[in-house]
């Protein structure tokens, strides 16, 4: 909904005038596809704890510490359940000062190398053309679905767009996500 108002210089007013019950349905189907099993699983299990369909399959921590290190011994060598409880339990933990400050570092140095990367003449998408790009396109699918008095035909055009653009939205959404982490952490 709000995608297409970044970029097209409508009025929010003009915006809503243009805005149906179709495009409603459009939006809450979208939007239902971005969520996860996971999130509902742990919502479900926030509003009925006594369900038994919450997180994993496996009825115990220690079996699930069993199948990790099953599954982490095919790509790496000497792992046993008690690295993975020391990993689990590792993270459990809050930063210490130092640690803070080390990651800090890191996040410094990989930046710097990013830039050299650059410097170099690497081309990357950058997060404000992938934004404008993909608004445009939704805006002129929209405009598509405004126009054709098939409904359906317009519809399933607009899906197999966002389909079809659905890993540049996925990039876009990583790199928003980096980004945000990135400002978190150097604040």
């Amino acid at each position: 909904m709000i995608r297409p108002l970044n970029t097209s210089g409508v009025s929010l007013k003009e915006y809503w005038k243009d805005y149906n019950i179709l495009k409603d349905i459009d939006n809450i189907k979208m939007a239902w596809e971005e969520i996860k099993p996971s999130c509902l699983k742990g919502v479900l299990h926030k509003i009925w704890p006594s369900s038994e369909n919450y997180g994993t399959n496996c009825g115990n921590l220690d079996m699930l510490i069993e199948e990790i290190s099953k599954i982490a011994e095919v790509g790496f060598d000497n792992v046993d359940p008690v690295s993975v409880t020391e990993v689990s339990e590792s993270h459990s933990q809050p930063l210490s000062n130092k640690e803070l400050y080390d990651l800090a570092q890191q996040l410094t140095k990989r930046k710097k190398e990013d830039e050299n990367e650059k410097d170099l003449g690497t081309k990357e998408m950058q997060t404000k053309d992938l934004t404008d790009i993909l608004s445009s396109i939704d805006m002129a699918a929209e405009k598509l679905c405004d126009i054709d008095p098939d409904w359906e035909r317009s519809s399933a055009v607009k899906r197999g767009i966002r389909d079809m653009l659905h890993p540049y939205y996925e990039i876009l959404q990583e790199k928003k996500k980096k980004l945000k982490q990135l400002t978190l952490i150097l604040s």
